[in-house]
């Protein structure tokens, strides 16, 4: 499989101030660092130095480099959320769109080896993992036109935990062993695994990964200043 992964500039929106603005760009020049070279490499006074700005103005936004990290994989899941309107409609009920969420990162994980161990690692950690679960609850309960009420099952969310822990086995093998997963086949597994969760009938998990397999091949993605092709 052949990827290119370039910088692009950032999509998030940038607000007024001089604090948002040195936030702005700590955190574009951590996901640089974070993608050229991971993240355990990556020191706060690597980023220092790429900012060009001393400690305290550092620590006056940031207390540790597990905050920019926080930082950055949830304006990475926003950005994947707002995605969604070019591959999934209006109308898609929670269990595809959860689905949908899911089979994005898996997707672009197996594009991106350091993406995925990124991925993982922000799994493993949990606050991290916390922000995003509890993002992810409140997006899959109002993301319908008309779907704002809970998700209809009992433990709501241990079973969106679960979802998007059998993801992260998926990708944690993708980070561990490139090349070693059959993209359609863990689309289908992820896919299933949500489906049974949350009580959706399984026959339509190959239609829903090929629909969507053909909908992130057409687009061209750009994630938290990283575009995917």
């Amino acid at each position: 499989m052949t990827l290119t992964i370039t910088h692009s500039e950032p999509r998030y929106k940038r607000r007024s101030g001089k604090t948002e603005e040195m936030r702005q760009r700590i955190l574009e020049e951590s996901i640089k660092l974070f993608v050229e070279q991971g993240y355990e490499k990556t020191t706060t006074r690597q980023i220092l130095q790429n900012v060009g700005i001393l400690n305290g103005s550092l620590y006056n936004i940031y207390k540790s480099k597990e905050d920019i990290f926080s930082d950055i994989i949830m304006m990475s899941l926003s950005e994947v959320m707002a995605e969604a309107p070019k591959h999934i409609s209006d109308d898609t009920d929670k269990a595809d769109t959860l689905a949908y969420l899911l089979c994005i990162e898996v997707y672009i994980s197996n594009r991106s080896q350091r993406i995925a161990e990124l991925l993982c690692i922000a799994n493993e950690n949990w606050k991290i993992r916390t922000r995003v679960n509890d993002m992810v609850a409140r997006w899959v309960s109002v993301a319908n036109a008309n779907g704002s009420a809970p998700l209809d099952v009992d433990n709501p969310y241990l079973r969106l935990d679960a979802c998007m822990g059998a993801a992260f086995v998926i990708m944690e093998k993708m980070a561990n062993e490139p090349g070693s997963v059959d993209e359609r086949a863990a689309m289908t597994v992820v896919v299933e695994t949500v489906y049974a969760l949350l009580h959706k009938v399984q026959s339509k998990a190959a239609e829903t990964v090929g629909a969507l397999l053909g909908s992130f091949s057409r687009s061209e993605m750009t994630i938290a200043g990283i575009r995917i092709l």
